[in-house]
C-alpha cells in the first residue's frame, strides 16, 4: 500500500490541503454563530442585517467546503483502486504458471469483485475521510482553548469518550470481515459453477440438489454478513451513544459556566456549535477505526498477494535467439504431488517430424505437455531447449517459438481478428489467410473481422470450428513447436480427418499431439508414436 500511496502523493497532499482549508471553513461556523448572538443581543439591528446576509453566503461557502473534500478523496480512492485493479491483473499476468493453475479460477475473481470492494468501502474512504476530521478537530480545540481554557479542557474530555468504541471494535469485530469476505467466496465459486455447468445440472437432473448446496451456502453467508453487519451496528451505537453523551454534557456543563458568569451565553453557543466539530469528528474517527481495524486483516491479505514473489521469472535469463530445432527429454524424474508421473523418461523431438503422445487416461500425457511448454517446473539438465536448460529460458522467448492449441478453446469477447491473433499485431491479409488454410474462410465475411463490437459469431461456432480456430492461431503465430493438446477429442470422424489434415499441413516444425484417438488413419500421418504407461 505504501508504494501506491507513494505513486499517488501529488493527489494525496492535494487532498490534505483541501481538507485543511474545508475545515478551517466549517469550524469558522462557530465563530459567525457566536457574532450574530452578540449583535442580536446588543439590539444593533443594522449590524445584524449585515453579519445575516455574511452568515448567508458563508453557509454557501461551508457547503461547497463540504463536497470540495468529498470530491478529492473520490479521486484518490478511485486512482488507488484503479492501481490496485492493474497491478492485481499485472500479478496474475506475471504468475508462475502452474501456481497460477493450482487456484480456482474464483479465488481471483473474488479479490477483484469481493477484496477490493472491502479495500475501497472500508479502509481507504474512511482512511482518508480522517483527514478532515483530523484537521477539524485540531482548528476546533485551538478556537475552543482560545474562548475559555478551563471549559475547553472539560469539553476535550467529555468529547474523547467517543475513541473508546474502536477498542470494542477490535475485541468485537476481529477476523469478523474475513470470515465473510470467505463466505462471498464459496458463494460466488459455487454460482460460477453454477452457470457453466447450466447442461450437465439441467439434464442430469443435478440442480435441485445443487441448489441445497447453493442455498446452504447463501444461507451460510446471510448468517455470517447478519453477525458481522449486527457487532459492526453495536460499535457504531456505542460510538453515537457516547458522542450524544459529549454534546448534551457540554450544554450542561456550559450551563454552569453561565451561571457563574465564566463565559457568555455567545460564547457558549459558539463553544457548543464547537463542540460538534471536536466531537463529530472524534464520533467519526471511531467508526472510521471500526471499519478500518475490520478490514485491515482483509487489505493486508490482497496487498500480500499482489506483492507477493512467486514468480520465478528473474531466475529466467536466457534468450531463445535462434529457430528450435530439437526438444530433447532426458531422464524425467516428476511427481505430481505424491505421485510419480516419470521415472527416467527420455525422448527427442526433432524438428520436421510429427510425433503422437498416446497412453491411458493417468499416464503423463498432458503433464509431458506441459512440461514441454513450460508450464511444470523441472529440474536442470531434464529438458533442453537446442541444448539450452528450459528451466533458465525466458518464457516470453520461449513462448515467441512455442505454441500451445489447447482442448478448450478461450474465446474472447471481441474481433475475430484479435481472437486468431491473441491480440498481437496483425495485417488483415494474414488473417485471411489463415483462417483459409485453417479451413474458416467460408465461416467469416472479411468485412467483419476486424469488428469489435459484433460478437454474436461466438454463439455459432462447432465442436470442430473452435477446434480449428484453436489451431488457426498456432499458423498464425508461426511457431517453431507446437504443441496439440487432444485436438480431436469429442469430435466426429469427418472432424478429425480435417484436424488430421491440417496438422499434416504444418511443415519444417516439431509437432508433439497428445491424443487418445484410435482412429489408424490419424495415427499413420505421425512420423513417430510415443506410448506412455503408468508408472
Amino acid at each position: 500500500m505504501k508504494k501506491i500511496l507513494k505513486r499517488n502523493r501529488s493527489l494525496f497532499f492535494l487532498h490534505v490541503i483541501l481538507c485543511a482549508i474545508a475545515a478551517l471553513i466549517q469550524v469558522g461556523v462557530a465563530l459567525v454563530y457566536r457574532q450574530i448572538t452578540e449583535v442580536a443581543m446588543s439590539g444593533d439591528v443594522k449590524r445584524l442585517l449585515f453579519i445575516g446576509i455574511f452568515a448567508f453566503f458563508y453557509i454557501l461557502l461551508n457547503t461547497m467546503s463540504d463536497f470540495i473534500p468529498r470530491r478529492s478523496k473520490s479521486v484518490l480512492v478511485q486512482s488507488i483502486m484503479n492501481q490496485l485493479r492493474e497491478s492485481l491483473s499485472q500479478k496474475i499476468v506475471r504468475m508462475n504458471p502452474a501456481l497460477f493453475l493450482k487456484n480456482e479460477k474464483n479465488e481471483y475473481l473474488s479479490k477483484l469483485a469481493n477484496e477490493m470492494k472491502v479495500v475501497e468501502l472500508e479502509f481507504l474512504k474512511p482512511g482518508f475521510g480522517l483527514i478532515l476530521s483530523i484537521f477539524t478537530f485540531l482548528f476546533s480545540l485551538l478556537f475552543t482553548l482560545k474562548l475559555n481554557t478551563s471549559f475547553s479542557l472539560i469539553m476535550l474530555l467529555l468529547a474523547f469518550s467517543p475513541l473508546l468504541a474502536p477498542y470494542f471494535a477490535k475485541r468485537i469485530l476481529s477476523d469478523r470481515r474475513k470470515s465473510v469476505v470467505l463466505e462471498q467466496d464459496r458463494t460466488l465459486s459455487l454460482f460460477d459453477q453454477l452457470l457453466s455447468g447450466y447442461l450437465t445440472l439441467r439434464v442430469g437432473k443435478g440442480f435441485p440438489t445443487y441448489t441445497k448446496i447453493f442455498t446452504n451456502s447463501s444461507e451460510r453467508l446471510k448468517k455470517e454478513s447478519i453477525t458481522f453487519e449486527t457487532l459492526q451496528g453495536l460499535t457504531y451505537a456505542i460510538s453515537f451513544g457516547l458522542g450524544d453523551l459529549a454534546y448534551s454534557g457540554t450544554w450542561i456543563v456550559g450551563g454552569f459556566f453561565v451561571a457563574a458568569k465564566i463565559i457568555t451565553i455567545p460564547d457558549l453557543i459558539a463553544m457548543t456549535t464547537l463542540m460538534s466539530t471536536i466531537a463529530g469528528p472524534l464520533e467519526y474517527f471511531s467508526t472510521s477505526v471500526t471499519d478500518i481495524l475490520a478490514s485491515k486483516k482483509v487489505a493486508d491479505d490482497l496487498i500480500a498477494f499482489i506483492d507477493g514473489t512467486d514468480d520465478d521469472e528473474p531466475n529466467r535469463s536466457l534468450e531463445l535467439a535462434e529457430p528450435i530445432n530439437t526438444l530433447s527429454i532426458e531422464n524425467l524424474h516428476f511427481h505430481h504431488g505424491n505421485r510419480l508421473i516419470f521415472n527416467g523418461f527420455t525422448q527427442t523431438f526433432e524438428r520436421g517430424k510429427k510425433y503422437a503422445i498416446t497412453g491411458a487416461s493417468g499416464s503423463g500425457k498432458s503433464t509431458l505437455l506441459n512440461i514441454l511448454a513450460g508450464i511444470y517446473p523441472i529440474d536442470d539438465h531434464q529438458v533442453l531447449v537446442d541444448q539450452q536448460e528450459m528451466n533458465q529460458l525466458s518464457r516470453d522467448s520461449l513462448y515467441e517459438k512455442v505454441a500451445l492449441v489447447q482442448q478448450k478453446t478461450a474465446i474472447f469477447q471481441t474481433s475475430i481478428a484479435y481472437n486468431v491473433s491473441i491480440f498481437s499485431e496483425y495485417e488483415l491479409e494474414k488473417i485471411v489467410d489463415v483462417l483459409k488454410r485453417s479451413g474458416l474462410d467460408d465461416r467469416f465475411d472479411n468485412n467483419d473481422l476486424t469488428d469489435t463490437q459484433d460478437n454474436t459469431w461466438i454463439n455459432f461456432l462447432s465442436g470442430g470450428e473452435l477446434r480449428r480456430l484453436e489451431i488457426a492461431r498456432a499458423i498464425f503465430k508461426d511457431s517453431d513447436v507446437i504443441l496439440f493438446d487432444e485436438p480431436t477429442s469429442g469430435l466426429d470422424s469427418i472432424n478429425e480427418m480435417i484436424i488430421s489434415d491440417l496438422i499434416c499441413s504444418l511443415t519444417d516444425k516439431i509437432i508433439i499431439v497428445v491424443t487418445h484417438s484410435t482412429n489408424q488413419e490419424f495415427l499413420g500421418s505421425f512420423d513417430e508414436l510415443i506410448q506412455l504407461n503408468k508408472s
